[in-house]
């Protein structure tokens, strides 16, 4: 029965004659290597800004909206407009795993 997917590559890279390293090493040698791109770094500080801000602007405002729409109670108006904002920043790290694949910092 055949090993995992990593003990099959292992051992075919040892079959090949590369040196036996951990993948974890491998994945921080890389990372050393590769300076920091700063400017890519403030475009997605700027991005984070200003999509952060229309994302949870307008989540926090469909919440203001809905709970006086259905002429709710205050308290239940501020918990929905929470539970809107939260949406919001769930989005927001959502569009930023996305924004970092797009525009690496290394």
């Amino acid at each position: 029965m055949p090993g995992t997917p990593r003990d099959i590559v292992a051992n075919a890279r040892a079959a090949a004659g590369f040196p036996k390293f951990s993948f974890i090493m491998e994945r921080t040698a890389l990372a050393e290597t590769k300076k920091i791109n700063w400017v890519h770094v403030s475009t997605l500080v700027a991005v984070a800004i200003l999509v952060g801000t229309e994302m949870v602007g307008a989540s926090w405002a469909a919440g203001w909206a809905l709970g006086g729409l259905l002429q709710l109670d205050p308290l239940v108006s501020r918990v929905i407009e929470a539970g809107f904002g939260l949406c919001g920043f769930v989005l927001l790290y959502y569009f930023m795993r996305v924004a970092i694949r797009h525009e690496p910092i290394r």
